[in-house]
């Protein structure tokens, strides 16, 4: 009889792990809540439950799975790091950070951890804690391309534009579509002004994701400084397409009419944009 049920929970568990794995969480849970039924102290189905839940934004559940998870097995590296994770997306820093201290005290080399420590000081803009996480995880993970990105994200935050661009190539050339990587190189390249590289990213950023309006925006100033209005213009056109009422890209639009002589364009325009600031701080 005994195991038969232990039969029946382990497949249940697997159900669950099977289904989150295709990122059909909701449906996990529901058999993860069976092996709990089943056991209310089973540590898998609580954790794997926690992680779920995470998943579709409910964290102050994932906090409470995970908290049970870690009264059964304290000595659970990941579960510290997870339960970390999750304290960090309710803003609750001070806990995640003990949190993450706990798991490497359990184990100095676990770079998931590491690196997790290293964005918390990072959100304290306490950056030269956080290059030595970043440092500690990529000794034990040198491929970690969140670790690189993060690095180059910090001397960018610095105005180290010029050392920032190394850590952006080492996190593309791990992977040639780390999307924010583009986006934030492009925006060095910019600030040293080298534009027709600057926008050789941007291009390669929009052809992954063509509705992103920041990296648009950032095509249409760059355009900008090069005195390609024409090319200015329909990169803002593509952004008021999504988004109407940016006022951002009515001001510049307003901008090169005036640059152009066209005083009617360019009165019309910052007027558009005048309304929308105001309508926004009203």
């Amino acid at each position: 009889m005994f195991f038969k049920k232990e039969k029946n929970k382990n497949f249940l568990l697997q159900k669950g792990v099977n289904l989150a794995s295709k990122g059909e969480d909701v449906d996990a849970i529901k058999f993860y809540d069976k092996v709990l039924d089943l056991d209310s102290d089973h540590f898998l189905a609580l954790y794997n439950k926690g992680i779920s839940l995470g998943r579709i934004g409910k964290y102050d559940e994932e906090l409470n799975c995970l908290q049970k998870a870690l009264n059964i097995n304290p000595e659970d590296v990941d579960a510290w790091n997870d339960k970390a994770f999750a304290l960090g997306k309710l803003g609750r820093y001070e806990e995640q950070l003990e949190s993450l201290n706990i798991a490497l005290k359990l184990d100095s080399k676990h770079f998931k951890a590491l690196f997790n420590k290293g964005i918390v000081f990072m959100g304290f803009e306490k950056y030269l804690e956080a290059l030595k996480c970043f440092d500690e995880a990529l000794e034990v993970n040198p491929m970690y391309v969140d670790a690189w990105y993060n690095k180059g994200l910090i001397f960018q935050r610095r105005g180290k534009d010029k050392e920032s661009l190394k850590y952006y190539d080492k996190t593309l050339e791990l992977d040639p579509q780390y999307f924010n990587a583009l986006v934030n190189k492009g925006v060095a390249l910019g600030k040293l002004k080298r534009y027709f590289e600057e926008l050789e990213c941007l291009n390669r950023a929009l052809k992954l994701n063509p509705k992103n309006i920041q990296a648009r925006f950032n095509q249409a100033i760059t355009f900008m400084e090069l005195e390609k209005y024409d090319d200015a213009l329909n990169s803002f056109a593509e952004i008021l397409n999504l988004d109407l009422n940016n006022a951002n890209v009515w001001y510049n639009k307003g901008i090169i009419y005036e640059k152009r002589g066209d005083n009617e364009k360019a009165l019309e325009c910052f007027k558009k944009a005048l309304k929308l600031e105001s309508n926004k701080n009203y």
